[in-house]
This record gives structure tokens, sequence and C-alpha cells, in this order.
């Protein structure tokens, strides 16, 4: 027997936790890649688990049966599920695989794994916001990167957090 195709589910914002409960209740196989980022708070930095592509998950549902399509709608914290106006369109079977392949057992990917030595990166907040630097150290178990920077003709490493930068 083939395995019903995967579809794209939007949810309402924050609800990807709660959606993906209620369906794998419900027996559906569901996709909800989460990544590992660093918050600030005012004392520390703080691991916090969110989801990869925010308001949105993966479910493998057999549409043409009028029932699933309805349950899915209406299932709480749904919004849609994506498509060609009011028709879901599935996802290919690869797209799915290639973020599968990429996150660990529990389906978080490592922020250690989205930066890497030599990356061009832009540093968003703290005395140095908007400066373009160059990764030399990736992310340690700290969440803390090292980067090149040139300010007025001469290379400076600066340590940071990884929450403060991003890739250009």
């Amino acid at each position: 027997m083939q395995r019903p195709p995967w579809y794209v589910i939007k949810t309402k914002p924050l609800a990807e936790e709660d959606v993906r409960l209620r369906l794998s209740r419900a027996n559906f196989e569901v996709f909800l890649p989460l990544i590992k980022t660093l918050i600030r708070s005012r004392t520390k930095p703080i691991l916090k688990l969110k989801p990869f592509f925010p308001s949105y998950l993966f479910a493998r549902l057999n549409l043409e049966d009028a029932k699933i399509f309805h349950m899915i709608k209406y299932t709480r914290g749904v919004r849609k599920i994506l498509g060609n106006g009011s028709v879901p369109v599935p996802i290919p079977e690869e797209a799915v695989h290639i973020i599968k392949e990429r996150v660990n057992k529990n389906g978080v990917l490592e922020q250690s794994l989205t930066f890497k030595k030599g990356d061009r990166i832009r540093i968003r907040s703290g005395p140095f916001r908007d400066l373009i630097g160059i990764l030399e150290k990736p992310v340690s178990a700290a969440g803390r990167v090292r980067v090149l920077l040139e300010i007025m003709k001469r290379t400076v490493k600066a340590e940071l957090s990884c929450s403060d930068i991003e890739r250009l």
C-alpha cells in the first residue's frame, strides 16, 4: 500500500506544537522540525526550541477522504492546508526527506550546524550593530562565536552571542 503524500499545514501563531500533538493523537504522521536558538534574557542567554518554519508543519494525509480533510481543516490551531486556492497541493517526498536528514532523532536542527567557519555574518545588536564580519570560531557550548571584524582598517576579533548575529 502506498503511503499518503506530505502536505504543509499552516497554523495559528505559536500553535505548531499544539497542532502537532492533536494530529499525532489522531494517528497522523506529523513532522515539526525545531531549531535550538539562544534567547537573550536580562541575566543570561537561554537555549530554547523553536519551530524551524514558524506557523508551519508537515503531515502525511490522505485528503481524498473528505472526512480527513474536514478533520484537519477544523483542528484547533490550524489555519489552512497549503495549496492552490482551496485545493491542497502535496509537497515532494524529497523535500521532507532532505529536512529530516539534517535534524537529529528528536527533530531538532542544531544551531551549530547553521553557522560555519568562514561564513559572512552581520551583527544584529550591541555596540557593533550592522557591522559585517567573518565567522572565525563556530558556536560553542555556551552559545558564543568569534567574529573577525574590520574596524578602521584593522582586523579585530570579537566574541559575541550567536543570538546577536545573522548570516548574510
